[in-house]
């Protein structure tokens, strides 16, 4: 077993070197000026990957550091923190720290806690600069020394739990609408991700186009008080934006919570943006759990067009499925003959059956399969201690669940 944890080990450090590399080319070109989308994309990823992966094997340091880091670059992502050359400047020294503290878990250098202690008090200034908030330090309680308790009359009340009428029933935007369902699951709180991010990316993409998000927090699900369980997930949100939002800001508000998060996108009220009848509501393919694995089977066309066939967000399993079940392509001899002058016979070109998969499915699969590999790391750690590990052990099979859902 120790074997195959190296194996995983040297598989993880091997990633944390690509995405370093990663993260050098995306803020090289914020400094040359380019600030993309894209580009501002792969940088917050490359921070979140190594955080992702370093928590799972425990290397706390590593984890700290990298959650700050990937706090400022959300600041960046969201546009709150513009890419000024002193900002970028910070990233990049932060990019020198995370990859010494990379090389320290891998036996290296320890790295000096006030080289870390400096870049990381500049990252929280980043993302006080871009309204968020940075970990409050820690203040001592000091009493007084002539301080004299003072009793205070106190008659119990029964506590009411009637948390009254938070817009279950409300009723559908009289405008049109795009609506943005979600329900985090205990894993996402688990990761350190939080639902408040985002909420606040939705309302950065209203801004964006011209509008406001309302939000309603919808608590049918919460238990009572006797029944709650203070590390589980109840809660759901319900956000309402402008009709001119396209669905794809919301996948991109979503796409690092994809795993840990049932998110339904739905038009109300209205006609949508192209003036026709509003659209059904329909769940995100790649964020909402389907019940079965579906297969396509392409049939015959009359015509000489190559099937039109849509790929299906699950797995790798499943194309393969798809493949098994398309017929063989035409043969030579199945093919129509044009006669012309009874001189050669032309045969019609053959239509091969291809299958169209959008990019960012596959970088979802790539993404899934990291996460499955980290997880089978972090439990055969567990495995091998003595005792205290089985708790940590039923939430990482948990995890591994939600993963292969």
């Amino acid at each position: 077993m120790s074997g195959d944890m190296d194996d995983i080990l040297l598989v993880f450090f091997q990633e944390c070197e690509e995405q370093l590399q990663e993260l050098e080319r995306g803020l090289s070109a914020l400094s040359d000026g380019e600030s993309g989308k894209e580009t501002i994309n792969a940088v917050f990823r490359a921070v979140h990957s190594i955080k992702g992966g370093a928590a799972s094997f425990g290397l706390e340091n590593l984890v700290r550091f990298a959650h700050v880091f990937e706090s400022s670059l959300d600041g960046l992502r969201s546009g709150r923190v513009a890419p000024t050359p002193e900002i970028v400047k910070t990233f990049l020294k932060a990019m020198d720290v995370l990859s010494d503290l990379v090389a320290e878990a891998q036996g290296g250098a320890a790295v000096d806690q006030g080289r870390i202690a400096e870049s990381q008090t500049e990252l929280e200034a980043i993302i006080g600069e871009g309204g968020g908030s940075a970990p409050a330090a820690k203040q001592e309680d000091v009493i007084p020394a002539d301080f004299v308790p003072v009793p205070m009359d106190f008659e119990p009340v029964m506590a009411d739990f009637d948390f009254g009428d938070f817009g279950l029933e409300e009723d559908a935007p009289a405008a049109a609408a795009l609506v943005v369902t979600f329900s985090p699951h205990t894993a996402m709180y688990d990761r350190g991700d939080d639902a408040r991010n985002l909420l606040i990316g939705l309302a950065d993409v209203a801004v964006a186009h011209g509008g406001t998000s309302t939000v309603t927090c919808e608590a049918a699900a919460l238990p009572a008080l006797a029944d709650m369980k203070t590390e589980q997930s109840y809660l759901s949100w319900r956000v309402v934006l402008p009709a001119s939002v396209p669905e794809e800001s919301v996948h991109a508000v979503f796409d690092w919570v994809s795993d840990v998060c049932d998110v339904t996108i739905s038009r109300e009220g209205g006609s949508d943006p192209d003036g026709g009848e509003p659209a059904p509501e329909e769940p995100t393919p790649a964020l909402v759990e389907d019940p079965a694995p579906a297969t396509f089977k392409a049939e015959p066309e009359p015509a000489a067009a190559t099937p039109d066939l849509q790929p299906h967000p699950a797995s790798a399993s499943v194309v393969e499925k798809i493949m098994a079940e398309l017929p063989p392509p035409p043969t030579a001899a199945a093919s129509a003959p044009i006669a012309a002058g009874n001189t050669a016979a032309v045969r019609r070109p053959v239509e091969q059956a291809t299958i169209r998969v959008d990019l960012h499915r596959v970088d979802d699969l790539m993404d899934l399969v990291g996460e499955l590999v980290i997880a089978q790391a972090a439990l055969e750690s567990i495995g091998q201690r003595e005792e205290g590990g089985q708790q940590e052990m039923i939430k990482r099979i948990a995890s591994m669940k939600t993963l292969t859902r």
